[in-house]
């Protein structure tokens, strides 16, 4: 099941009509910031071995979001015991970009993970947003509150500016 939570995420993040950059296009930007740019890739730690890995490949373009499984400590993240139900399966999305305004890339990061959580939570409530929650014949009955925090972790140039971690509660379909 975390196979199936982690890929149908990434699926809702990567749609250009109800995706990230969908949300980004009208997300709410405070007076003088600029819009973010666009997420240039959304890996996955069951398809990428950079994300497994938590070490951004040179090659790769940014910004990104990494959807993996969470694990206490995951990029120095604590969370408190308890805070997702037991039968939930912690799932993290992380901001990744380079670049020498972290300032810049803290605002970036914190518009664009909300802009992430509108199109998740949007699977409820938008037509043709039950597709999403299907995957392999796995069901996302629901996620849990989210937790953003910002994390300021440096890997040479890679710079991770902020995890989102919600708890997925997921469910076979056909049984």
């Amino acid at each position: 099941m975390i196979l199936e939570a982690i890929r149908l995420y990434a699926a809702r993040l990567a749609d250009t009509t109800a995706g990230v950059n969908a949300r980004l296009a009208d997300a709410p930007i405070a007076a003088g910031d600029t819009r973010p740019p666009d997420v240039a890739a959304i890996l996955t730690s069951m398809d990428d071995a950079q994300v497994a890995r938590r070490y951004l490949d040179q090659d790769q373009a940014t910004p990104a979001l990494w959807v993996f499984q969470y694990q206490e400590g995951d990029l120095g993240l604590s969370i408190e015991s308890g805070y997702f139900p037991a039968t939930s399966i912690p799932i993290a999305i992380a901001y990744v970009d380079r670049g020498e305004d972290t300032a810049a890339m803290a605002r970036n990061a914190s518009t664009t993970l909300r802009a992430a959580l509108r199109a998740l939570n949007r699977m409820w409530t938008e037509a043709g947003g039950e597709t999403f929650r299907q995957y392999n014949q796995i069901s996302l009955m629901h996620h849990t509150t989210a937790v953003l925090r910002e994390i300021n972790a440096q890997q040479q140039d890679t710079w991770i500016g902020a995890v989102l971690v919600l708890g997925a509660e997921l469910r076979e379909s056909a049984i």
